[in-house]
């Protein structure tokens, strides 16, 4: 089956070597009972998490710039909230022709043969968890910003008319609810004609495939008044009338498959950036303004260019207060009046600064500086970054500490973290080579972290106030690297058995703290010659060429 599927992937590539790869309706109609999937948008049927096969995780993994696999690791360890948008786009991609359906079942002649199955299921959410992609969320970020509900209509309709099948989302109050969802569809074909619905009278209806339902049933349109503009969906009993927004219209598979786990494209935006915060619900009355952040933090209190607008990941409820503008290189600056526990995520391009924390104001700046005001309650602050958008090798920072206010800030020096508390930190930093975690204690104002020439983490203070970090509260050490050369490998383990048999002869270690810590390679808190021998295992598998991760991951995979 890999073999098949590889040789499938390979003609995939000849037939679709580059950009466009859209196929015209003339070429291959879209047919429901051909390129619609037998099963349905449930979490009955898919589930209640996202499911990706080890192959394909493996895929998405290597195509995923830092800040995409941050968003991307976060929707995976979520529960599951619908993949409409996956159904919608394999649905396109087995109409043009690129997904081959006897790949997943024997004999198929389109997806609708295809029965439920894993490989079936992670082809699905694979191409739902692809709204991570940094590329997809700049160009709907745009037309967000610039498009209106209207606008995306009239694209609509003209796809329809031309029968040229397209993914169409849509967001409001389905069935009357208080909240807003949102949801994803296929819309293929149109009809002139008459219809009534709830006495409003519409003059034609755009076709529906609907992933929540796997027939082909009367009710799945969208109606339209091409005279006044209005439409409907009375199967969610969604009205443009009352609120009900197009957010989404794309027919071009270049951007759709954009790093696809089939005949994958590498779409590029020719919109310029723009910033994108996502926030969580946020009560009462609430702002988001401008600002700017030069040592010091300079308002501007302009919200001119800041629109509101609601960012849909799926069948699920639409985050209330997301902001975006055009200006990319602004500080923006929200503050709400009661205080509450929101969650942000700040998208700057290359960069992504995440904050949670009971308070009253969160401040994000381009240049890696994010601000939190928690009100002497715990808070979490994480800024990561991709090529040439962070200090040293570690592209993603994390710190969960307990102030009134923490601030973090990206130097040439390392990460700057400052606040009015700092007697419990715990900052845990990831690098294309592992992670390490440090926990630090300190009575002063600010703490650096930086990457030693050993290339561990380590934590300075100013001690006496003349601006320069000299004084080291914590070092970190790689796993297993006990003479700190920069790898772990049978001469530290070695090292490490002399250790132990001193350690169990009742005399000390002969080790420094820090050497102590890489020596307990299995983490049962002691030190002997489990450790060692793990570790020489690991130097033969890396020697033999049979494991290429570092120790922490090597241990994992032992469990």
């Amino acid at each position: 089956m890999k073999l098949r599927k590889i040789i499938a992937a390979l003609i995939a590539l000849l037939m679709f070597p580059t950009a466009c790869m859209h196929v015209h309706a003339e070429d291959r109609p879209f047919i429901f009972d051909r390129d619609t999937w037998a099963f349905g948008n449930t979490h009955f049927m898919l589930g209640n998490t996202y499911r990706l096969t080890p192959h394909d995780h493996a895929i998405m993994e290597k195509t995923l710039s830092h800040t995409e696999r941050r968003v991307f690791d976060e929707c995976m360890s979520e529960r599951w909230q619908g993949s409409c948008y996956g159904f919608a786009v394999t649905s396109l991609l087995a109409n043009a022709g690129i997904i081959d359906p006897e790949l997943y079942e024997p004999n198929a002649t389109g997806i609708r043969d295809v029965t439920l199955k894993e490989e079936a299921v992670s082809l699905i959410d694979y191409y739902q968890q692809m709204q991570c992609m940094d590329e997809i969320r700049n160009e709907n970020a745009w037309n967000a910003y610039y498009k209106t509900s209207d606008e995306r209509l009239e694209t609509l309709l003209q796809l329809a008319k031309e029968d040229t099948p397209a993914l169409v989302s849509y967001s409001g109050h389905f069935d009357r609810r208080k909240d807003i969802y949102a949801h994803a569809v296929v819309a293929y074909a149109f009809e002139s004609g008459d219809y009534t619905w709830e006495e409003k009278h519409y003059d034609g209806r755009i076709k529906i495939y609907d992933s929540n339902v796997i027939v082909d049933d009367y009710n799945r349109y969208l109606y339209i008044d091409s005279q006044n503009g209005n439409w409907c969906i009375p199967s969610y009993d969604l009205y443009s009338e009352e609120g009900a927004q197009i957010d989404l219209v794309r027919a071009d598979l270049e951007f759709l498959n954009n790093k696809g786990l089939i005949a994958g494209t590498n779409f590029k935006s020719d919109k310029p950036p723009m910033a994108l915060l996502q926030s969580c619900k946020l009560n009462g009355k609430y702002s988001c303004t401008k600002t700017s952040f030069d040592e010091a933090w300079h308002d501007t209190q302009d919200d001119a260019e800041i629109k509101e607008f609601c960012y849909v990941f799926g069948s699920m409820v639409a985050s209330d207060q997301d902001f975006i503008a055009p200006d990319a290189e602004s500080g923006y600056c929200v503050t709400v009046q009661d205080e509450q526990e929101p969650e942000m995520t700040m998208f700057y391009p290359g960069k992504l600064l995440y904050t949670k924390g009971v308070g009253q104001e969160a401040r994000f700046s381009p240049d890696g500086t994010v601000m939190i005001s928690s009100s002497g309650q715990p808070y979490t602050i994480e800024l990561v970054g991709n090529e040439g958008h962070y200090y040293g090798s570690y592209y993603d920072m994390t710190l969960i500490g307990t102030a009134g206010t923490a601030q973090l800030s990206m130097t040439e020096d390392g990460y700057l973290l400052t606040a009015d508390q700092l007697d419990a930190v715990q900052i845990t930093a990831k690098s294309d080579t592992g992670r390490e975690m440090l926990n630090v204690a300190t009575d002063t104002n600010a703490i650096l972290f930086y990457e030693t020439d050993t290339h561990h983490l380590a934590a300075a203070i100013d001690k006496d106030g003349n601006g320069s970090y000299e004084t080291v509260i914590a070092e970190a050490s790689q796993l297993g690297d006990l003479n700190a050369d920069g790898t772990a490998n049978s001469s530290d383990a070695a090292q490490l058995l002399i250790a132990a048999a001193s350690i169990g002869a009742g005399n000390a270690s002969g080790l420094t703290e820090t050497q102590e810590k890489a020596a307990d390679v299995n983490a049962d808190g002691s030190i002997n010659a489990s450790d060692s021998a793990i570790l020489l295992q690991y130097s033969a598998a890396i020697g033999a060429g049979s494991f290429d991760g570092n120790l922490e991951l090597y241990v994992v995979a032992l469990a």
